[in-house]
């Protein structure tokens, strides 16, 4: 099954912004690449009817999907707690 990271930002959110590098460091990362991994992200910008639907209440947040069980982690992620994707 694969893992889906989804990120949910803002393009005017400071936090956002300190986010974004950690994020694609980890997307990166070679010690991942061997796990069925997706990461994406969704600029709530356009989209705010529809992150709402989904539970989205601050910014920045992760959702992680663990492919057959759907969704499995859903929290506002700040720049310190880049580190929980890693687990």
């Amino acid at each position: 099954d694969k893992l889906m990271v989804i990120k949910f930002y803002a393009p005017w959110c400071r936090a956002c912004k300190a986010v974004e590098p950690k994020y694609v460091q980890i997307s990166k990362d070679p010690q991942y690449s061997s796990i069925p991994i997706v990461f994406g992200q969704l600029s709530v910008q356009h989209n705010k009817a529809y992150v709402k639907s989904l539970g989205i209440l601050a910014l920045p947040s992760m959702q992680i999907y663990a492919g057959s069980e759907g969704l499995v982690e859903n929290f506002p992620c700040g720049p310190s707690k880049i580190p929980m994707l890693k687990r």
